[in-house]
């Protein structure tokens, strides 16, 4: 008997290439939710916005305050 899970793995580039990979497969509706914070990397905005443009989805920028003392 097999004891090993059904596991699937995906190599990717970078951080940004698996985010997109991710995001872009999900079935997204209209109206649905994306948190954003507002020092995320510029790439993975343009992949929201370009969530929100297709699918209809709002985004919901959340300030990061960043002390520096």
């Amino acid at each position: 008997e097999n004891a090993v899970p059904n596991i699937k793995i995906f190599i990717v580039q970078n951080a940004t290439d698996a985010f997109n990979s991710l995001v872009k497969s999900l079935p997204w509706k209209g109206g649905e939710t994306i948190v954003l914070q507002n020092t995320s990397y510029s790439a993975i905005r343009k992949t929201v916005e370009w969530l929100r443009d297709r699918y209809g989805i709002k985004i919901l920028n959340v300030p990061i305050l960043i002390y520096i003392g």
